[in-house]
């Protein structure tokens, strides 16, 4: 029976710490151009359908995925399976095959790509068990074309109560000939994962052309899978009985990087975004440039501009791919909000995807909704106000919607801020990489700020590689390290304020001609050089965190612990010690 460390820390000296747990207040201050560079890291959209192909492979590595609630519960989904999943440094590693059919539930609940690792399960188990996950406020997202294709390939649905989804494969999944009505991401990816490891062919017509596919088909055939056609809307896959391991890096996020070029829209400015050819996300760069922005593409960056007028975009419509992504959608939005002239969106894919619409009436945005379509006038002038972003419990377009209303707020005259910020994680780093003027305050209203830095704590990574040895000691050495930018916090902190005042005093000084500029250059620069050091510090203690949860032992069971009161009390207070 694996026994499971058992330690505490004084919950007055974790409060002290300004707990990461608490729900965020972010501030941005806006009204001023953007200017920055931001290496964009791995889609998430490739990342979860990787971990649930890695079930049908050997040892699995995967290059540089991004620390995301999402990614930790699937990493969940994987141990629940049997399978072992861990992180080392910024890669992960799975290996194992599957030995317990069922998946966790309240994990598999949290999102729906959940879905996803049902077909391997059927595929090496011959049955596969789950909740449904939940439901969507962008619109209806079912799973019926993914049954439909299952049942095709010998899959058989068995009542289990409402919320359950029980399937079974009592001959094994074999290869059929499958149409699907409507090219669903999710279905294809679902129908390429049980037809890679079936007996005989499966010809897939209707499917889904995103590059997520044809990044899942690179993986599969690498690991000797033979799939042919992906990228266009017929796949043909030939099953194989055993796959092996690999190492494979995920395609960039496009989604991200649309997100950045459309906060260099509506502020202004200039961005460097790195790391994610053009060719992704073309459709928002050609859009964009149409509206008066300067795109400069070169290898596998982009160089955006925007330092004059913004025109309206007309009338515009998301499609499957290669046209508009869906979820690129609310972020054009967001810069249409900043044109001159009119613009109009529709979404062609989801009935309700302008769950933004709200946050930008309440930021001063002429706007309106009519059925499918958002439609945006000129003539508003975006102020900055309090907006609270949606619970993630209650849809996944919470994140959208949020970095929807948080493009605006950049553009915007004055400060706003948001309450319970769900990708507080991500948004800041790229925020802070482009120029973004923003706190962060947690539940105890201390400030804090990430850094757009890669990580550099790469010893905690080599730790981890020794947790099967001796986890007592790595989680000792971690709190350790995480207390000592804790101590270095503090110190900077006093460092700040003097430096702050040390300014004031200049700026006084100055208006009153009694100090030079040069001077009053001198205090900022310092000042700025203080502030660095303090985000760097804020940074290094908040990975340290996270992976002292993980060698805890517990934070697969609270994906989002950085956010969750009881994963505090359960680490903190000592009450469960596991057995």
């Amino acid at each position: 029976m694996h026994m499971q460390p058992s330690f505490r820390i004084p919950w007055g000296i974790f409060c002290e710490m300004g707990a990461a747990f608490m729900e965020n207040r972010i501030v941005v201050m806006g009204g001023r151009p953007l200017n920055g560079a931001v290496r964009i890291p791995a889609a998430k959209n490739s990342v979860l359908p990787l971990l649930a192909a890695s079930m049908l492979c050997g040892d699995v590595r995967l290059r540089a995925v991004p620390r995301l609630s999402d990614v930790a519960a699937s990493l969940a989904l994987l141990r629940g399976a049997g399978c072992a999943a861990r992180w080392e440094g910024e890669d992960v590693l799975v290996s194992g095959a599957p030995q317990n059919s069922s998946l966790p539930g309240q994990t598999a609940e949290q999102m729906r790509a959940s879905i996803l690792f049902c077909a391997p399960l059927l595929a090496k188990l011959g049955r596969a068990e789950t909740s449904l996950p939940g439901g969507c406020n962008i619109g209806a997202r079912p799973i019926d074309l993914h049954l439909a294709g299952l049942r095709q390939m010998g899959a058989v649905e068995w009542e289990a109560g409402p919320g359950r989804l029980v399937l079974t494969a009592p001959s094994g999944l074999h290869g059929a000939e499958i149409i699907l009505r409507f090219p669903s991401v999710g279905a294809t990816e679902t129908l390429v994962l049980a037809a890679a490891c079936a007996r005989g062919t499966t010809v897939l017509r209707g499917a889904a052309r995103e590059p997520e596919i044809a990044d899942l088909a690179a993986f599969l055939n690498r690991c000797g899978a033979h799939i042919q056609g992906a990228g266009s809307s017929t796949l043909c896959i030939e099953g194989r009985r055993n796959l092996s391991g690999c190492v494979f890096s995920p395609l960039p996020d496009r989604i991200f990087a649309s997100t950045l070029a459309c906060a260099v829209a509506a502020a202004g400015g200039r961005a460097e975004l790195s790391g994610c050819p053009a060719s992704l996300y073309a459709p928002v760069l050609e859009i964009l440039e149409q509206m008066g922005c300067r795109v400069e593409k070169g290898g596998d960056s982009v160089r955006l501009s925007r330092f004059g007028r913004l025109y309206g975009a007309g009338r515009v419509f998301t499609g499957v791919y290669p046209a508009l992504a869906t979820d690129a959608a609310p972020l054009l939005a967001a810069a249409m909000l900043c044109a001159e002239g009119e613009s109009s969106i529709e979404d062609v894919i989801f009935e309700r995807r302008f769950g933004c619409a709200a946050g930008f009436e309440r930021l001063g945005a002429k706007v309106q909704v009519n059925g499918r379509t958002l439609c945006i006038r000129p003539g508003g002038v975006l102020r900055g106000t309090e907006l609270a972003a949606l619970k993630r419990e209650l849809a996944q377009e919470g994140v959208r919607a949020q970095r929807a209303d948080f493009l605006p707020q950049v553009a915007a005259i004055g400060g706003g801020s948001f309450y319970n910020y769900q990708v507080a994680g991500l948004v800041p780093r790229w925020a802070v990489g482009v120029g973004v003027n923003i706190k962060i305050f947690d539940g105890l209203n201390r400030e804090y700020k990430y850094s757009a830095a890669k990580q550099t704590v790469r010893r905690v990574g080599e730790l981890q590689n020794k947790a099967g040895k001796d986890i007592a000691v790595l989680v000792e050495k971690l709190y350790n390290q995480m207390m000592n930018y804790h101590n270095q916090m503090t110190s900077i902190d006093a460092s700040l304020k003097f430096a702050e005042e040390y300014l004031r005093m200049k700026n006084a000084a100055f208006l009153e001609g009694m100090s030079s500029s040069s001077d009053l250059i001198d205090a900022e620069l310092n000042l700025a050089g203080v502030r660095t050091e303090r985000l760097q510090a804020a940074y290094n203690y908040d990975l340290l965190l996270a992976r002292l949860l993980e060698a805890a032992g517990i934070s697969d069971e609270y994906p989002s612990y950085a956010r969750r009161n009881d994963a505090q009390a359960v680490l903190f207070d000592g009450s469960r010690s596991g057995n």
